[in-house]
């Protein structure tokens, strides 16, 4: 339905353009709705029109920042994101504005100057919090398990309805944590995050009572607290899988 607003409204602004005066305002706004209608060449177009008119047209700018992400082209989209905020008034600065620079960043390999960015996003926007999940994978490919676990932890939190497999990636991120060197020094925040971690192991196997993976992994991150199975922490669960699989 958006789509289809999109392009009735690019069609709209085409014959408006057509019979009005080339205002330089209006043919910047004419560029971000081709923007949102996916016509990236026609936006370009527009506003490079607009820029050979008025360089200091945030707006054109913010265009050229943003198809360049859709397009891939990450040189020019960092070129043009710095040249936008040097332009832009900080309050109309939106949250897509630090979304995007974010991305443009992440795919140019500048990792924590992306998180930097989306974290301002989610902060100008709270529904942008999916954004985490984004910010938990940045930690987790540098093998950075605390931050990859308390970012994932902020990203179930702000979900209305997780699903299991999503509360299964949280449990993994705490999981990988309490098995890390990064851990492993720590008795006190092995026991805490275990304790979590079978927390949230537990919701997927409430959620998911047919499938052994919730379990497995709590006895797995009870085994953590207790490795010799002196205290038979990880027992009722591992009882509880062959349960499962003998079904």
């Amino acid at each position: 339905i958006l789509r289809a607003q999109f392009a009735k409204a690019a069609q709209s602004y085409t014959t408006y353009i057509s019979l009005s005066e080339q205002d330089i305002d209006n043919k910047s706004r004419f560029a971000s709705v081709l923007y949102l209608n996916k016509e990236y060449d026609k936006a370009l177009t527009i506003a490079e029109e607009v820029v050979q008119t008025n360089s200091k047209n945030a707006n054109a700018w913010r265009v050229f920042a943003y198809t360049a992400l859709e397009t891939n082209d990450t040189e020019k989209g960092l070129n043009s994101m710095k040249r936008f905020f040097e332009l832009i008034e900080k309050d109309k600065i939106i949250a897509s504005d630090y979304e995007n620079y974010g991305l443009l960043l992440l795919k140019n390999n500048q990792d924590s100057l992306a998180i930097n960015q989306l974290l301002l996003s989610i902060e100008t926007d709270s529904s942008k919090a999916n954004l985490y999940e984004t910010i938990a994978k940045i930690y987790d490919k540098k093998n950075d398990y605390y931050n990859t676990a308390m970012y994932y932890e902020k990203w179930i939190n702000a979900k209305a309805n997780p699903l299991a497999s999503e509360y299964f990636t949280v449990g993994r991120a705490f999981y990988s944590f309490i098995t890390s060197t990064t851990a492993t020094q720590d008795t006190t925040i092995i026991k805490e995050y275990a304790n979590k971690a079978t927390e949230i192991f537990g919701k997927v196997a409430a959620m998911s009572p047919n499938s052994h993976l919730g379990p497995l992994f709590q006895a797995r991150s009870n085994s953590v607290l207790d490795p010799q199975s002196l205290l038979g922490l990880a027992k009722p669960y591992y009882e509880k899988v062959v349960e499962i699989l003998e079904q």
